[in-house]
């Protein structure tokens, strides 16, 4: 019985190392894993992610009250970004697929921002500032939107469309420092819930208000590289086709005198 009861227990325990070892196993082709990704996102993506944020754009819209769509003008800039922001949104992308692949319970991945921060141009801050405050002083029957813009965004990403008045004395004009939000919105993909922020810092000092981004960018960047895709493979199918009406075309003159010389 002691010899049975010993062979059992050896049995138990070269299981439970067997297990041991394949969790090891598993654990250590998830490291891979994660680092092959890691590589991809740092060497792939960085284009994308630099191509997509260098034509992010701004705008301030300016409407007629009277009908919400007649567009008085559109002042422009680019948004501005830098390294630590494209590492940022690599962070957050590996995060994203982390979490879709369930390895966080591998590697403990840090806390992502889901937003990131971006500067505009001072010169477009002036220009906000002057428009928005020549039609808050001389009541013109106008209203303002802020809207963020890129070619590849069939989608509209826009705060509600305000009152110059309500814009200018909420963001533009206080008695001491301030820091004020107008939320964006994407109906499309969010619904009522906001996808980011403009952010308007107030200096009392110098009586002027530095306007910044704050936006969930994996959302655009998702949506611009589906639009890329669908781009892409229309210009193939173009392409294809084009290919097939040559050859067509090319043999057409053989196939006229061959049935001429019938």
């Amino acid at each position: 019985m002691s010899c049975v009861s010993s062979r059992k227990s050896r049995t138990y325990e070269s299981v439970l190392c067997s297990r041991r070892f394949e969790r090891r196993i598993q654990a250590k082709l998830s490291i891979i894993h994660l680092r092959s990704i890691e590589t991809e996102i740092e060497e792939i993506d960085t284009l994308q992610i630099i191509n997509v944020l260098s034509q992010l754009q701004m705008e301030l819209q300016n409407f007629d009250a009277r009908d919400h769509e007649t567009c008085f003008s559109v002042t422009q800039t680019r948004v501005i970004f830098d390294n630590q922001q494209i590492h940022a949104v690599q962070n957050s992308m590996l995060h994203a697929v982390n979490v879709e692949n369930g390895l966080n319970s591998v590697i403990d991945m840090p806390a992502i921002q889901t937003t990131t921060n971006f500067h505009v141009h001072r010169s477009f801050q002036r220009l906000a500032r002057s428009i928005i405050g020549r039609q808050f002083v001389t009541k013109s029957c106008s209203e303002v939107m802020f809207a963020i813009t890129h070619p590849l965004l069939p989608l509209t990403f826009s705060t509600p469309i305000l009152e110059a008045e309500t814009v200018w004395t909420k963001h533009f004009s206080h008695s001491s420092d301030a820091e004020t939000f107008l939320p964006l919105y994407c109906p499309s993909i969010a619904g009522a819930d906001s996808v980011g922020c403009i952010r308007f810092v107030f200096s009392a000092a110098t009586n002027t208000t530095n306007i910044g981004l704050d936006i969930n960018i994996q959302i655009i960047i998702n949506i611009s590289s589906y639009v890329t895709e669908i781009l892409n493979s229309i210009q193939e199918s173009v392409e294809h086709h084009l290919q097939q009406v040559n050859a067509y075309t090319s043999a057409f003159p053989a196939l006229i005198q061959q049935n001429m010389d019938v």
